[in-house]
Order: C-alpha cells, then structure tokens, then sequence
C-alpha cells in the first residue's frame, strides 16, 4: 500500500527555492480551506498579519500551519497548507482534517505495547512524551534541539520517547552525527498506522496513568524566529503536578 506521510512547517519565514535541472521554480501556497492561492511574498506577509492580528493581545494564542504534501506542475511547486488558531485554549479557527491520533484525547493511549521493551504501564509514576518523527522530515529535525533542553529540564520527571517507522540502523547512524537525547524506538510502523498519525511531527503527552492529554504538532517558532517551548513547557507542568491516581472516574474509563 502507498503511505502518504505529512509533514508539518510552524515556521514564518520558509526558504522555498528549490532547484530542478538547473532551472528556478516558482512556489505557491494553497489555502485548502478558502481555496486561495499566495505567492511566496503574498504568503510571508500574511503570515506576519496573522501573528500581528492575534499575538499582540495579552491571551494565550497558537497559530500552527498544517502543510500537506507539495504539488509540482511545471515550473511551479504548489504547498497546501490548512491553519488552526487556539485562544485561550479553545480553536477560533480550525483545520478540517483531522487525525484519528486526536480522538484519543483523555483516553487511555490505545496501544499498551510500543515494543517487547517498552510498555506505557512501565511508566505509570511519571508523565511521558511520545515524539514521532523520521529521520528525512527537516521540521523534525529541525526541532530537536529544542526537544533536548525540555530533557535537560525534566528528565527527572518525564519519560521521554521517539517513535519512528525508520529502521533502527539509520535512526543508529543518523545519532552518530546528531544528538537526540530521547530513548528511541524505530520500526514502528504498525504502531504509528494503529494511531492514525499522518502528519510529522507529532508530540503526544500522556499523563502518569497512561492517559492522552495532549497533542501537539511539533514546537512553534515565536515572532524573532526561534523555537518557542512555552506550550509543550505549560503541558508538563500541568501532568508533573496532577494525581490522576486519585480519580476514580478516570479509572472507570
């Protein structure tokens, strides 16, 4: 079967000159919702008008771009792209596909078994964090440094674990010159197909009980361009001081 993976850019400024047979091509970006096409500097600045129009209230906003797979015709590269914006915790405007991986938000994380090695019920004292990646997926990699200060700061108190269907001797090489302090688990395929996950990367975190609590995809860039870990930071503090262990309507899920 033909696997289509997506992969996601929080960026607000996106290199796109690519080169085929020596020759320029043009980029163009596709809003699937609205239909509206956008040059590379039609799409620059109203990125920026976004960001303006929403982060320069004093509320807690995110604005992710979801990109799909790029369309090439001729000399022109199309990237369609879908956008969510949560306030204050609640979407004021929402991307229409939508992952199965998300449903599983307050529900027990459906596989119990990563791999013969690692079990969720392994690590019901502490929170965790699955990241799912792969190795040509430049957004994945490009926010791993920024995944490894989020182990300096909480590798006492959150399990931290990457999970990508590439096979265990690239993920191998690929930390010879790369480091991602993540405990790493590879084939896993079949794993990521159960959750429905099409879009990379994603970061899921689970709470001490081995409950999904949320759903993040990938670290966003703040206004000077940097990676900005203030979301998935907020995430951990709020599992490192819950005790889902106490409630009894959890465990009645």
């Amino acid at each position: 079967m033909m696997r289509i993976y997506i992969v996601f850019f929080s960026a607000f400024v996106i290199s796109c000159l690519i080169s085929c047979n020596d020759k320029k091509q043009t980029t163009y970006y596709l809003n699937l919702d609205t239909g509206k096409i956008y040059n590379q500097n039609e799409f620059i600045e109203l990125k920026l008008e976004t960001t303006k129009k929403y982060l320069d209230v004093k509320q807690d906003v995110k604005i992710t771009y979801n990109f799909e797979k790029e369309i090439i015709k001729g000399d022109s590269i199309i990237n369609p792209y879908r956008i969510d914006i949560i306030k204050n915790g609640k979407y004021i405007v929402k991307a229409s596909n939508k992952e199965r991986i998300f449903d599983f938000i307050d529900q027990k994380f459906p596989s119990q078994v990563i791999n013969k090695e690692n079990k969720i019920d392994d690590f019901n004292s502490k929170p965790t964090v699955l990241n799912f990646w792969f190795i040509k997926c430049k957004p994945c990699v490009e926010e791993i440094e920024s995944l490894n200060l989020l182990v300096k700061e909480y590798q006492n108190e959150v399990n931290f674990i990457a999970i990508t269907f590439d096979e265990k001797t690239d993920v191998d090489n690929f930390l010879k010159n790369k480091d991602f302090n993540f405990q790493h688990i590879t084939n896993a395929e079949s794993l990521i197909d159960s959750l429905g996950i099409l879009a990379f990367p994603k970061t899921v975190f689970i709470d001490k009980k081995g409950y999904v609590k949320f759903i993040e995809n990938g670290v966003t860039l703040n206004e000077s361009d940097e990676y900005d870990l203030t979301w998935f930071k907020k995430n951990l503090d709020e599992l490192i001081q819950s005790n889902p262990t106490t409630s009894t309507e959890v465990d009645k899920k």
